[in-house]
């Protein structure tokens, strides 16, 4: 089951997962994710977490909404 806070969304089959160095993550990665750009991707996460380097490993999960 796939949540947003409280929220039920629905079932997800995860189709991919991704583990990268910040400096090793594309472009067609960010767009999956719905970024524009890696420097918009890097904006969005220095608010959650500060300094971002280019070793930092990230996860990446690519999952399809079943229903």
């Amino acid at each position: 089951m796939l949540r947003a806070g409280d929220e039920d969304i629905g079932l997800a089959e995860i189709k991919e997962i991704n583990i990268k160095k910040f400096k090793e993550i594309t472009d067609d990665d960010v767009r999956i994710d719905g970024f524009h750009d890696k420097k918009s991707l890097l904006l969005a996460l220095q608010k959650f977490y500060g300094e971002i380097n280019d070793d930092d490993v990230f996860t990446q999960i690519i999952f399809e909404l079943m229903r």
